[in-house]
C-alpha cells in the first residue's frame, strides 16, 4: 500500500507554517504517521530551516526528511510564488522505502559525493529505484555528479530533481536533511521497492535555427559555427537595433544542444537548453556555461509562452494515456523558475493542467534553478523545463 498526502501553508511564522503543512499532509493521507517526508520552503523562511525540519518530523512522525529552498513551492492545490510558503508531502508505505541524504560542501567534491550516493544505493536497493536530487546550483558541476552516481551505483537508475533556488541577488540556497539544513550542498531521497515510475519533461523553448556545426570552440566559448564567427549567426536572429536590444534579446534567445551529437534536428525531449551568458565582439564568440566541443551541433532556441504551455499539455496527455490502467499514487513536479510569470497567462497554470489530467493526485514540487531528468537513458541537467515524475503501483 502507498498512502500519500500533501499540505501547504502561507503563514509567516516558520514553525507554525511547518506545523500546518505537515498536519494537512498526514490528515489528507488518512494516516497517523509517515515513513518519510519531502519539504520545500521559500526563502522567506531562511534562518529557520532547522526549525521547519524538527516541526515536520514531530507532526508527521517521519524519521527521514529531504527537501530544499525554492523561490516558489507548489502542491496540486496551489502554487506560492510570492511571499512565505511551505509545502510538505508525507508518505507511508510497505512497498516503497525512502532513504534520505544530505552531503555538505558540494563545491569541487561532485565526484566524491556522487560515488558516496551511488554506494549507498547499492546498499539499499530492493527492486525498482528512483533517485531524487536537490543540489545547490552555485556549487554543483552536474555532469560530474550525475556520472559519478551512475558509475558507482552499477545500474541505469533514473535521476530526477531540481536545483534549489533562492533570492536571485543573494545567490544562496538551502538543502534539508533528516536533522539539519545546509548551504552549498546536495540533499535528496532514494526511492526503492515495489513501484513503477514515469517521467515527463516539457521545454519552454523552440528552435529558431537549423542545426549549426561548431567548427571552433574552447570550453564555454563558441568561436565559430560552420566556419564563420558564431556571433554573426546570433545577430541574424535579432531584428531590432543591437545596441539597444541585445541584452533583452539574450534573455529569451538561448542555445539548444541535442543530447545525441548525431541528431540533425531538435525534437521534443531530445535536447537540453543552455543560456547565452555573454558575447565577445572582438573575436565573434558566444559564451555559455556549458563546455562545448568542436564537431557538436547546436541550434538557437527562443523562450515562448504559447509553445511552453502547449508542449506541457501534450506531455501530460501522453502520460495520462499511459496510466489509464494504473493511476499514479503521487507526483513530483520540478518547475524552472524561468517558466514562472513571464511564461504564464494566469496563476497556477501548470498545476491546474496537472489536475485536469490527474485529478486530486497528491503532488508536490518547487520552482527550481535547473531540473534533472533523463533524455533517453542519459541523465541530464535541464534549463527552463518542467519535469513531472509519476509514482504508481508496480506494473502487472
Amino acid at each position: 500500500m502507498i498512502e500519500v498526502g500533501v499540505g501547504c501553508s502561507r503563514q509567516e511564522n516558520a514553525q507554525e507554517a511547518a506545523r500546518e503543512a505537515g498536519s494537512l499532509a498526514v490528515s489528507s493521507a488518512g494516516i497517523i504517521r509517515s515513513d518519510f517526508a519531502l519539504v520545500f520552503a521559500t526563502p522567506h523562511h531562511s534562518g529557520h530551516f532547522d526549525d521547519i525540519i524538527r516541526e515536520v518530523k514531530t507532526v508527521t512522525g517521519a524519521s527521514r526528511i529531504a527537501g530544499c529552498s525554492g523561490i516558489g513551492v507548489l502542491t496540486h492545490q496551489e502554487e506560492i510564488e510570492i511571499g512565505p510558503g511551505i509545502a510538505v508531502m508525507a508518505v507511508h508505505s510497505d512497498m516503497i522505502s525512502g532513504y534520505t541524504f544530505l552531503f555538505r560542501n558540494l563545491s569541487e567534491r561532485d565526484s566524491t559525493i556522487g560515488h558516496a550516493i551511488g554506494e549507498s544505493m547499492r546498499t539499499f536497493r530492493r527492486g525498482s529505484e528512483l533517485l531524487v536530487l536537490f543540489p545547490d546550483p552555485y556549487s554543483v558541476h552536474a555532469p560530474v555528479l550525475l556520472n559519478s552516481i551512475r558509475e558507482e551505483s552499477g545500474s541505469q537508475v533514473t535521476l530526477i530533481g531540481g536545483c534549489a533556488s533562492g533570492e536571485e541577488n543573494q545567490k544562496q540556497t538551502y538543502q534539508m536533511g533528516d536533522e539539519h539544513a545546509a548551504t552549498g550542498s546536495v540533499s535528496g531521497i532514494y526511492l526503492t521497492g515495489e513501484f513503477s515510475h514515469a517521467i515527463g519533461t516539457a521545454q519552454a523553448c523552440h528552435p529558431v535555427s537549423g542545426p549549426l556545426l561548431v567548427t571552433r570552440a574552447r570550453g564555454g566559448r563558441i568561436q565559430e559555427l560552420r566556419g564563420r564567427p558564431a556571433l554573426e549567426y546570433l545577430l541574424q536572429l535579432i531584428q531590432e537595433p543591437v545596441a539597444e536590444n541585445l541584452s533583452e534579446a539574450l534573455r529569451d534567445l538561448m542555445i539548444g544542444l541535442p543530447v545525441d551529437p548525431s541528431s540533425t534536428e531538435l525534437q521534443s525531449g531530445n535536447y537540453i537548453v543552455r543560456k547565452i551568458t555573454g558575447i565577445d565582439p572582438s573575436d565573434g564568440s558566444i559564451l555559455t556555461a556549458e563546455e562545448i566541443t568542436e564537431g557538436q551541433p547546436l541550434s538557437f532556441v527562443v523562450r515562448d509562452q504559447t509553445r511552453a504551455i502547449q508542449e506541457f499539455e501534450e506531455m501530460l496527455s501522453d502520460l495520462a494515456m499511459s496510466h489509464t490502467e494504473n493511476p499514479p499514487r503521487f507526483g513530483l513536479y520540478f518547475h524552472c523558475a524561468g517558466r514562472g510569470n513571464p511564461l504564464r497567462r494566469t496563476k497556477n497554470t501548470e498545476t491546474l493542467l496537472i489536475r485536469k489530467y490527474f485529478g486530486e493526485m497528491p503532488l508536490i514540487g518547487f520552482f527550481s534553478d535547473g531540473e534533472i531528468a533523463p533524455v533517453g537513458k542519459i541523465n541530464c541537467l535541464h534549463t527552463l523545463s518542467g519535469v513531472l515524475a509519476l509514482i504508481s503501483d508496480p506494473q502487472e
